[in-house]
């Protein structure tokens, strides 16, 4: 039982099924069920307000002894405040505006949040989210510009939205390194992945995820420095529409070209076995790709010769000599 001031934690949960809360006087109780969206927020100064970017009021626990239904606060004192917001959370969205420099930590989302357009896009200080369980709908841009973001955890996030598009989802995070959980996220009603790590400069953590719906490849790496590892080679680009500028900005220095042949023979012959998830040139509707200065070598010179004859414009470092 979750008890908020000084209900009797003994009593049994008072409430509907919907609700799921009860008041014991001036009291708020809450059932086991009720997950709490916690997040932690630098107050710089004495007297310091925080408005939460939503227009509804939620219950909120404002982490210095003071809780309201309102969605802005004055603190006394400066200084790092946990704040937990209950109920179905479906409409926070900074759209890089608000007070989005001042949240630092996503310590639980929670089943019962939902992702909305540009969720967290422009917070600057951010630097880790813990989803347990977030529900990803309307999901375009939720952590662009979370320049300061290192490490996300979607585990057990749940895509619930047809035809969604996860575009932009850590566009422009240029110190992301570690994403645990989006490995085993189903991306099957997903048909978009443009620019999801573009400038992502810290981020190789290897892919193994479902992406034969995948229609939108376009600036999925661009800028992606860090990017170096083999796992390009096994996804499914059967539905891809475009990958324009797949990998622009990347060169031979920061990108194997190993893997890029192996990437090239994914692209023109499929899987080595089954010849499945090659690209199908009767969806392809834009023809234009990029891979910066990154090389290829003989191992890789058929496949792009396939590709250019099937009408692929290939933008990269040319042949290696190797």
């Amino acid at each position: 039982m979750l008890k908020i001031g000084n209900a009797d934690i003994n009593k049994g949960y008072l409430g509907g099924d919907e609700v799921k809360k009860a008041y014991l006087g001036s009291d708020v109780v809450f059932d086991n069920s009720v997950v709490a969206f916690i997040t932690t927020w630098n107050i710089a100064s004495n007297g310091e307000t925080l408005t939460l970017p939503t227009p509804t009021n939620y219950l909120v626990d404002w982490g210095d002894g003071t809780t309201d239904n309102s969605n802005s606060h004055v603190y006394a004192n400066s200084g790092v405040y946990t704040v937990k917001m209950f109920g179905v959370i479906d409409d926070f969205r900074f759209g890089f505006s608000g007070d989005r420099a001042k949240i630092l930590t996503v310590e639980n989302a929670g089943s019962n949040v939902f992702t909305t357009n540009a969720m967290f896009a422009g917070c600057p200080n951010l630097t880790s989210f813990k989803s347990n369980g977030l529900k990803i709908t309307n999901n375009v841009s939720v952590f662009q510009g979370c320049g300061n973001l290192s490490y996300c955890d979607l585990t057990n996030a749940d895509i619930i939205s047809p035809n969604s598009n996860i575009g932009t989802f850590f566009f422009q995070c240029g110190n992301l390194t570690e994403v645990i959980g989006i490995n085993s996220i189903n991306f099957e009603n997903s048909i978009s992945l443009g620019t999801f790590f573009n400038s992502c400069g810290s981020y190789n953590q290897e892919l193994s995820i479902n992406t034969s719906n995948i229609e939108v490849w376009a600036f999925i790496f661009r800028n992606a420095f860090a990017f170096n590892n083999d796992s390009l080679s096994n996804l499914n680009y059967s539905a891809a529409k475009s990958v324009l500028f797949f990998m622009d900005g990347k060169s031979a220095s920061n990108f194997d070209y190993q893997y890029y042949d192996n990437l090239l023979i994914k692209w023109a012959f499929g899987d080595p076995i089954t010849g499945q998830g090659k690209l199908d040139f009767t969806k392809l509707t834009n023809l234009t790709t990029n891979f910066g200065t990154i090389q290829y070598s003989s191992a890789g010179a058929a496949a792009r010769a396939f590709l250019v004859s099937e009408g692929l414009i290939i933008t990269d470092g040319g042949n290696n000599g190797l």
